[in-house]
C-alpha cells in the first residue's frame, strides 16, 4: 500500500550582500572545482534563504552557508533517488545552529523523508515530526533540481565560461540524469 504522499516545493531567493564579503579564491579553497569556487564567490556577494516545504513544515535555510553544506552532494543523492533505494541517502545541513539531516529512502513513486536533528541544531527545528513524511518522488527531484539549476544559472552569470567546465558539466548532467530517470522535464 502506498503511503499518501503531501505536497513538497522549494522557494528561494537572494539579493546583493551589502557590503560584500571579502572574497579570494586563493585562500582556502586550494585544489576546489571551479564550481565549488563559483559557489563560493557567489555565497561572498549575496545573501537570501530557500524554504522546504513539506506538507505543512516550512523549513528555511540561510543561503549562506546552508546550501554550500548540500550543494556538491545534492546530484548524487538526486541520482540515487531516481530509483528506489537500498538504504537511505542524507542531505546533511551539519552549520552549527541547522545541524538537521534529510534521510531519504524511495521506494516506487514515493520519496519517505526523516529528519535527524543534530546537537546544535536552532530553535526553528524543535518541532521537527518523530515519523516518516511521504512525497511524490517526481515532485521532490524537480523542485531540488529547480533550485539547483537556478543557482548553476546565477553561477555562469558570475563567472562566465563556467558551463565549459568539466565540474559543471558534469554536475549539470547529473542533475539531467536524475530529472529523467524520475520522469521529470528537462529545464
Amino acid at each position: 500500500m502506498t503511503p499518501a504522499t503531501v505536497p513538497f516545493a522549494i522557494t528561494a531567493w537572494w539579493k546583493p550582500l551589502r557590503p560584500a564579503s571579502p572574497f579570494d579564491p586563493s585562500h582556502g579553497l586550494a585544489g576546489a572545482s571551479p564550481l565549488f569556487v563559483a559557489l563560493r564567490h557567489f555565497l561572498a556577494l549575496y545573501e537570501g534563504e530557500f524554504v522546504v516545504r513539506v506538507g505543512d513544515l516550512h523549513l528555511r535555510f540561510d543561503l549562506r552557508p546552508d546550501l554550500s553544506t548540500v550543494f556538491e552532494d545534492l546530484p548524487g543523492v538526486l541520482t540515487a533517488l531516481a530509483a528506489d533505494t537500498a538504504a537511505a541517502e542524507e542531505l546533511y545541513f551539519f552549520e552549527q545552529g541547522t545541524d538537521v539531516a534529510f534521510l531519504l529512502e524511495r521506494k516506487g513513486e514515493v520519496v519517505t523523508i526523516r529528519f535527524r536533528r543534530g546537537l546544535t541544531a536552532g530553535w526553528e527545528f524543535d518541532d521537527l515530526p518523530e515519523g516518516p513524511l511521504a512525497v511524490a518522488a517526481g515532485q521532490f527531484i524537480g523542485e531540488w533540481v529547480l533550485l539547483a539549476r537556478r543557482v548553476l544559472q546565477a553561477l555562469v552569470a558570475l563567472e562566465p565560461g563556467l558551463d565549459g567546465d568539466d565540474s559543471y558539466r558534469r554536475y549539470r548532467g547529473q542533475l539531467d540524469l536524475a530529472e529523467a530517470a524520475a520522469g521529470g522535464e528537462q529545464r
